[in-house]
């Protein structure tokens, strides 16, 4: 895992428009589906981090978020209020490389029983 903190300041995790630069919220990087290869080398880019979990249950996901925290995992909750109902989204890390973001997918299904995927942030 990335020894790296996540960046939690207030107007990148909301993504507020009123933010210097602003820019669009963490996470909102090059998405991929379950299961698909990514297209992107490890070098271009952002840094990378895992979705764990998307529900529409903001008790679930602080459930999935605080088991994932006690293990060590760096995990956050973002919610997303662009549709009808927010979606609540349970993200793991930072990782540097893919390589990085990989391994922590394995564990992340081998010993939490997440189907969890990769996305690249934007720099």
């Amino acid at each position: 895992m990335s020894t790296a903190p996540p960046d939690l300041t207030f107007y990148r995790t909301l993504g507020d428009a009123r933010a210097p630069g602003g820019g669009p919220p963490v996470g909102r990087g090059h998405e991929e589906a379950p299961g698909r290869a990514s297209e992107t080398s490890s070098s271009g880019g952002g840094a990378y981090v895992l979705q764990a979990l998307a529900t529409r249950d903001a008790a679930a996901a602080r459930r999935v978020r605080d088991r994932l925290a006690a293990r060590g995992f760096p995990a956050t909750v973002t919610i997303d209020r662009a549709a009808a109902r927010p979606v609540y989204r349970v993200r793991v890390g930072r990782y540097r490389t893919r390589a990085e973001a990989e391994a922590a997918v394995r564990v992340l299904r081998q010993k939490q029983h997440l189907s969890p995927w990769i996305l690249q942030e934007e720099e």
